[in-house]
């Protein structure tokens, strides 16, 4: 006869608890990768157009407008011009976008992402 002390592995219910800790976790990620991959393509305009505009004289409208014309090539439509700054730190000039996703997730639960990204306009052109 077997006893209770031999039998090895998970029962019924943890199996139903790990399957659902593991699917909330598939589901959280299937709702927010696509944020972090937009995320990840601003910083790379916000990078391009600093490397574009480094050590050159312009205004904040003309970097304004290079940045919009990239993000609607890249369909990005969370970033308007309310979340972009020009601002100077000391002898250098930043190009600075900071905005913020709130994402529904499940029931009453949201997920706030907050992003802010810089690059140094200020410094040795690439030509």
């Amino acid at each position: 006869m077997r006893t209770m002390h031999a039998q090895r592995g998970m029962s019924i219910w943890l199996w139903l608890f790990v399957l659902a800790v593991v699917g909330y976790t598939i589901m959280m990620g299937v709702r927010l990768a696509p944020w972090y991959f937009e995320a990840m393509s601003v910083k790379k305009i916000v990078e391009d157009v600093a490397q574009e505009y480094r050590g050159k004289d312009v205004s904040k409208q003309q970097i304004w407008s290079t940045l919009a014309k990239r993000l609607d090539i890249n369909q990005i439509d969370g970033v308007g011009r309310e979340n972009f700054k020009l601002l100077r730190q000391g002898k250098q000039k930043l190009i600075v976008i900071q905005y913020d996703i709130q994402q529904h997730l499940v029931g009453n639960l949201d997920a706030l992402m907050h992003f802010k990204f810089s690059a140094p306009l200020s410094g040795p052109s690439s030509e």
